[in-house]
């Protein structure tokens, strides 16, 4: 939150973004819906994006990164992986 200045569309959407819940009982796919719609709004870098996401994954598929062999250490690849780890359930 922009506390000394104008309060924009921009920040609006990056509080947005890191607010979106990752829900057990909805697929991934819906998340990352939401997720690149804010994506597309605000100018961060894929490392803050990455940060985004491996903070907010359920903690089912987060132990599972540890056995894959994939790369996820660009926001592309974490996305990927997360993806086809929610479909293996």
């Amino acid at each position: 939150m922009n506390v000394f200045s104008p309060y924009t569309l921009e920040d609006n959407d990056k509080d947005t973004i890191i607010a979106i819940p990752f829900l057990y009982d909805r697929k991934t796919v819906t998340y990352f819906i939401q997720f690149v719609k804010y994506k597309n709004r605000i100018r961060w870098e894929d490392c803050s994006l990455w940060k985004v996401i491996k903070n907010t994954i359920l903690e089912r598929i987060s132990e599972e990164l540890y056995f894959r062999k994939e790369n996820i250490s660009t926001f592309e690849g974490l996305k990927r992986v997360v993806l086809k780890i929610d479909s293996d359930y």
